[in-house]
Formats: structure tokens, sequence, C-alpha cells
């Protein structure tokens, strides 16, 4: 329920941006700096006043956006605008440094391990489509990649096309939201696998991802945090066994292993507790 509430609310918000980004070329959003400016009577003036309107309302909108926000335009395909939000995705400091570059720039430079190799293929093509159809990607579009500190991240993307006074589109405005909150702790270990070569390597990202501290100090296995993880959804031996197809014993063999790891400081369930914390938390 908890999901399907924030997809909701996410879906309702971008609906709601829909409408006032697909007027931006008729002048019909402003910003309160924007409003301070004073047209002249002839038309060229008039003309100018509205494109700077239009101008302000688009950086207004990426640059006061909560979650990840940017403009590219539409011949090259290159970045425009950018928030802070979308540079801290890639480690940079300022707008400059993705000014003039395409997704196949950033893949090359920056996001070599971050992305897939499909990544950027994939996002070039949205684009493609929003310019050649002038109508929005209108399914959020869930993509999975590796920040720059290492740490998986899972967001949907809104893609909207930006046209001018002619009705030409002239670039695409990209919206995101951070959807990593809304997958289970156990989808999200998987998802490491798809990024760090070997499952223990995965499993240290996935254990310092929900800041579970006690598994990194005593070295949970992969196998051993599965059971965790497990015993925190069924809460039962049984079930928890039956999920991860291992017999029971094998289940108290690990749980074992794990309380003699902790020097009996921690059993199965005060472990589980902390694991709920973390992961309510996130």
């Amino acid at each position: 329920m908890k999901q399907n509430l924030n997809l909701i609310k996410q879906t309702s918000i971008l609906a709601a941006l829909t409408g006032s980004v697909l007027n931006l070329t008729e002048g019909k959003k402003s910003s309160k700096k924007a409003s301070k400016l004073k047209p002249k009577a002839t038309s060229h003036v008039k003309e100018n006043y509205k494109k700077k309107l239009m101008a302000y309302s688009l950086h207004d909108l990426i640059y006061n956006f909560p979650e990840i926000a940017h403009f590219k335009e539409a011949k090259n395909f290159t970045y425009q605008l950018s928030n802070q939000a979308n540079l801290d995705v890639f480690g940079m400091k300022s707008e400059e440094e993705i000014i003039g570059k395409t997704v196949f720039d950033l893949k090359r430079e920056v996001m070599k391990n971050g992305w897939s190799d499909t990544f950027a293929d994939e996002i070039h093509a949205s684009d493609l489509f929003v310019v050649e159809n002038r109508k929005p990607v209108e399914q959020l579009d869930y993509k999975t990649f590796l920040n720059k500190s290492g740490y998986v991240v899972v967001h949907s993307m809104l893609k909207l096309p930006v046209f001018n006074k002619y009705r030409k589109v002239e670039g695409i405005l990209t919206l995101s939201f951070n959807s990593t909150g809304i997958e289970s702790a156990m989808r999200i270990k998987e998802l490491y696998l798809d990024f760090y070569e070997n499952k223990v390597k995965a499993n240290f990202w996935f254990m310092r991802h929900i800041g579970f501290q006690e598994g990194i100090d005593f070295n949970f296995s992969p196998r051993e945090m599965d059971c965790l993880l497990a015993l925190l959804k069924y809460r039962i031996n049984k079930k928890v066994s039956h999920f991860l197809a291992i017999s029971l014993k094998t289940l108290d063999n690990h749980f074992s292993k794990i309380k003699e790891k902790t020097e009996c400081r921690y059993n199965a369930q005060s472990l589980v507790e902390i694991l709920a914390a973390k992961i309510h938390r996130i």
C-alpha cells in the first residue's frame, strides 16, 4: 500500500507539471523575477519579453524542482540546464561541467561503471521519441544506475517536449524521482549484483546502502543476509526456509553462524529488529 501511495503521489505531481510545461512557450507561466520586467509597446520587444518570461519559467522549474531536473536542446541533445540534484548524480559541482555534453559523453567520461551498456542508448531513444513525436514519454520509466558514491539508485523519469513560439520542439525537459525507497530491500540487494563483479562485494555495498554497520563489522555473508532479510519479511522460520528453498536445519545453521560471528551479542531476531529500523529509514 505504501508503495502504491508513493507512486500515485509521484504520478500526480508529474501530471500536474505536464500541463504547465507544455504551455511554457505560450507565456502562461511566469516567476516573480520575470514579472518585474516591463516590456515596451513594440511587437519586437513584446516577443523578446515573452521569450524572457518563458526562459524564467523553465529556469525556475528546473532549479526549484525538488529532485532531478534538466533540459537538453533538440538538435544535438546536449544539456543546457541542470539543477544540483542532477549534478550530484555525476559528482559535479557546477552546471558548467555538464553544459554542452550528451548522455554519450557522460557515459564515456563519468558513468563508465555506473551505467549499463545500453543505458545511454535508452535515454537517447527516449529523447528522440519526444522530439520526433512532439509528445511526452507518458509512462514512468524506471532506470537503475550507480551514482558516483557507488550506491544503487532507482529512479522514474518523465520526459516532456518544450516548444518555441512556432510550435517547434526546442528541447526536452526531464523530471526524475528517486524511487529507490519504494523498492524492497531484497530487490535492492539483487540490483547490486548487476553492478558489482561478485556476491561478496555486492553484499558489502548493499549493507552500506542500508546503513547496516553490524553486518559490515561481523562480515555477514550474502547468504546470511538473505536469511535475515527473509526472516524480516516472513517472521516464521518455516516460511523463511520455504522462500529460500533450504531446509530448516540449514537455516538454523546460518542463524547459528551469525550468532557465533557476533560472539553471542546478537541473535537472528535482534538483528532483524535492527534491520527493520534501517530499512524503514531509507
